[in-house]
């Protein structure tokens, strides 16, 4: 993650999202992921981080240079059919909505919670303040 950011803000964000003292295992599974000079997405895949409902996912918006802004915080389950990406980007919202920014949508992909034979497509964009969701499919893969 340090490559992307510095480890003074991956540090800043394991803490801001955890009720539990900074460790450094956590910090060792947080990836990042810049999107654009504006938007950069972390998974953490630390056992701490994740659950019954996935792996946390977040999107900061660079504010100030090193001023990070949290935009997103979603639970993916990382396990996915194989040539299945966990996150695609869209430059337009789905089904004609209109787009509140230039940020990109994000499509993330999981195994449906309760069904494994569905995949599970969820479409959140940028508002202005947050990412919030537009659309949630259900798609059978068997």
């Amino acid at each position: 993650a340090t490559k992307v950011v510095s480890e003074a803000t991956a540090k800043q964000i394991i803490s801001n999202n955890s009720s539990s003292k900074f460790d450094r295992d956590t910090y060792k599974q947080l990836k990042a992921i810049r999107i654009n000079k504006k938007l950069t997405l972390f998974k953490i895949t630390s056992p701490s981080f994740c659950g019954y409902f996935g792996c946390l996912h977040l999107a900061y918006i660079e504010e100030n240079q090193g001023h990070y802004q949290p935009v997103l915080r979603r639970y993916i389950n990382p396990l996915l059919p194989k040539n299945t990406a966990q996150i695609q980007l869209l430059k337009k919202p789905p089904n004609g909505l209109v787009a509140k920014s230039s940020l990109p949508c994000l499509r993330f992909f999981q195994t449906h919670p309760t069904n494994q034979q569905t995949l599970q497509q969820i479409t959140d964009c940028f508002d202005g303040q947050v990412y919030r969701n537009v659309e949630t499919k259900n798609i059978i893969t068997k």
